[in-house]
């Protein structure tokens, strides 16, 4: 069989034009799972990091609960210039940094006093009343 001059190079350009798109393909789903899996790794850091800090929060609330507040608790008043007759309120931060990660996490506590003077009772229960997390 006699190959035309103008079929020369069709063969090795197709060849070289699969191979081109192959090699595209491969390479961009091998970045995809590598970037998926740093991702997750990320995402693992940054709950493992949530856990810490709340658990680090609960010590704080414990302490407030026992009578002897940390020094990063300060009383708060819930309304502006008003106060809730035997409760005090406490906001505390508690922050946990791990790896390139770090996590602030801010609550409000409330501590029930003598509330037996109080009329009418307040209807407050004693514990973390919110929490949200601080943006870095």
């Amino acid at each position: 069989m006699v190959i035309k001059k103008t079929e020369d190079g069709y063969i090795l350009i197709s060849v070289l034009f699969f191979l081109t798109v192959l090699y595209l393909l491969v390479t961009g789903l091998m970045e995809v799972a590598l970037l998926e899996s740093k991702m997750s790794a990320n995402y693992a850091q940054q709950i493992e990091n949530l856990y810490a800090t709340d658990q680090a929060l609960i010590e704080y609330e414990q302490k407030i609960l026992e009578g002897n507040p940390p020094s990063n608790a300060k009383i708060i008043q819930p309304v502006a210039n008003s106060s809730i007759c035997g409760v005090t309120y406490y906001r505390v931060t508690a922050t946990h940094a791990h790896g390139m990660n770090s996590t602030q996490i801010e609550s409000t506590y409330a501590k029930l006093g003598d509330i037996s003077k109080c009329n009418p009772k307040p209807i407050v229960q004693e514990g973390r009343q919110s929490f949200r997390l601080v943006e870095q």
